[in-house]
């Protein structure tokens, strides 16, 4: 058999093996590609039309959707993709709903699309909705049953109901603050402290204004901490987080430039690591090694204690 009939029969041997495998697998296969790509599949034979309306994961990114909101100057392509998408879908539950929309973003149609994702019992939500003045988000997903995992990106402004608590089975939040003088944080404030079965928690600011910023963080079930903070060196700002966490475990800081107050007591701590970066270690401030000091007293009892270079040589 020659070079070319060789490489013949092991292409469609391989073509064989993606035939014969089970409905099931190849469901979960295309649950793991971006939305985009397992519809795209739709069309290399009649078997394959069906598949991807079974998938139970959705993303959805007009970055990577961008000729549909450009193409004949229609912005709404990407809306009108992800409608035809749901339509179509026969998943009973979705395990994870990811959606990022930048452009030209329609409060109605994102309220549609996140409750879709409820109805259907969505266990993983993760939400970067850029360049909207205010979202009113549905009553359902603050007293959804079934969401366990949220990433936000908060600069815009929310419609929420007045609770007292939030999110009923969430186990890990992931919020992203972009600005946190923005009117709303003082309602993300809130989500801090009110989510009563909240075992992770990661918080990463992006600040870029001089003020003083106080986050008070609450949880009786929260196990990981992780708290990120992005500055310019040159501004007066100060973070402090006041945090109450009985059972909390691992706590992750990571500092660009010191701008970071800890305050709080952790009984049950067992490991920490402190990264700070963005810092001249060879022509650092007293301001600096202040800060740097500051937040290594804030962490009364650990087990073990991982120190970034900046922060190990700062604090000799």
């Amino acid at each position: 058999m020659g070079i070319c009939s060789k490489l013949k029969a092991s292409h469609d041997g391989e073509k064989d093996k993606i035939r014969n495998l089970p409905d099931g697998i190849i469901t979960r296969i295309l649950s793991l590609l971006p939305t985009k790509n397992a519809v795209s599949t739709s069309v290399l034979s009649s078997r394959w039309n069906h598949y991807w309306t079974t998938i139970d994961s959705f993303d959805f990114d007009d970055n990577t959707l961008c000729h549909l909101t450009q193409a004949n100057d229609n912005p709404g392509g990407f809306m009108m993709f992800i409608e035809r998408v749901l339509e179509r879908c026969d998943a009973p539950n979705i395990k994870k709903f990811r959606l990022s929309w930048y452009r030209s973003v329609d409060v109605h149609c994102l309220r549609a699309f996140i409750s879709f994702a409820l109805s259907r019992n969505v266990q993983e939500l993760e939400l970067e909705i850029r360049f909207c003045r205010v979202v009113e988000l549905p009553l359902e997903l603050f007293v959804s049953k079934s969401l366990e995992k949220m990433k936000l990106r908060v600069d815009y402004l929310f419609n929420v109901p007045l609770l007292e608590d939030y999110f009923p089975s969430l186990k890990s939040l992931h919020v992203e603050f972009l600005y946190p003088d923005h009117p709303n944080f003082n309602f993300c404030q809130k989500l801090l402290c009110r989510c009563p079965q909240l075992q992770e928690l990661v918080i990463d600011v992006r600040s870029y204004y001089k003020k003083h910023i106080l986050y008070k963080i609450s949880g009786t079930a929260i196990k990981r901490l992780t708290l990120m903070v992005r500055a310019k060196s040159d501004q007066d700002i100060q973070h402090t987080f006041e945090i109450t966490a009985p059972v909390l475990e691992k706590l992750y800081i990571m500092d660009d430039t010191c701008h970071f107050f800890l305050v709080g007591s952790f009984p049950q701590l067992k490991r920490t690591v402190i990264d700070l970066r963005n810092i001249e270690i060879y022509e650092r401030t007293m301001y600096q090694m202040d800060r740097a000091v500051q937040i290594l007293s804030g962490i009364t009892s650990t087990k073990y204690l991982s120190l970034s270079l900046a922060a190990t040589l700062i604090v000799q």
